[in-house]
């Protein structure tokens, strides 16, 4: 049985693999943070502090939506780029972004400045 690989495929495979390594850097991180909150607040307002099972379902969902949404530009704008030499031809994927103009980036800034 042959398995007839395109250079489509290929693009798919290579852009799967890089959101899902995104994916997992993300939601490890929300995940962990998510942990440390809860043990700061565990010890701080020790009397206070409920977790219930309901709670952490919610906060563990809310953190695989937000790693699944901050992770799927990559699905977007990766693009296969194909370069042709004097002996062969040189083919890469890599991410386009689209340009940042001045004034989200100013917007951005004075957002996180306050």
């Amino acid at each position: 049985m042959i398995i007839i690989i395109t250079i489509t495929t290929v693009i798919i495979i290579k852009a799967l693999v890089r959101w899902c390594t995104v994916l997992s850097l993300v939601s490890s991180i929300l995940t962990l943070t998510l942990i440390a909150c809860d043990r700061f607040f565990g010890i701080v307002f020790a009397m206070k502090a409920r977790v219930t099972e309901r709670r952490s379902t919610l906060l563990i969902a809310l953190v695989w939506i937000l790693a699944v949404t901050l992770s799927s530009p990559i699905l977007v704008y990766r693009r296969q780029d194909v370069r042709q030499w004097l002996d062969h031809t040189e083919i890469w994927c890599d991410d386009t972004w689209p340009p940042v103009s001045q004034s989200v980036l100013l917007a951005v800034l004075l957002s996180v400045a306050r």
